[in-house]
């Protein structure tokens, strides 16, 4: 299985620039190596009122990836991380552990 990787500043600038030209969005993600998908996403991500623009696509991605951040749980207490500590060394998996807090009445 293929690892994600997220575009970069580069690669959406190149889509800007092969749009621009006519290209097709399979000659794009040809180009660049990705998924005809992942262009088609970007590009229906990044466009605007005046169509597909770079910068602004940039710009939005940033954010989106801003507002994933904010949603992230919260980092454990020190006291959770004390009984949690021993069942990962012990190989436990996190659905495990998550399990028997749950039943334990942890957080």
């Amino acid at each position: 299985m293929r690892q994600y990787t997220q575009l970069t500043p580069k690669e959406r600038y190149y889509i800007n620039t092969m749009l621009r030209k006519g290209f097709s969005q399979t000659e794009i993600a040809e180009a660049l190596g990705r998924c005809k998908s992942t262009i088609s996403r970007e590009i229906k991500r990044g466009k605007g009122l005046r169509g597909y623009r770079h910068r602004q696509a940039q710009r939005l991605a940033d954010e989106r990836k801003a507002e994933r951040r904010k949603k992230l749980p919260r980092a454990f207490a020190g006291e959770v991380w004390k009984r949690v500590r021993p069942w990962l060394r012990q190989g436990w998996s996190p659905e495990q552990i998550a399990g028997r807090l749950k039943r334990e009445g942890g957080p």
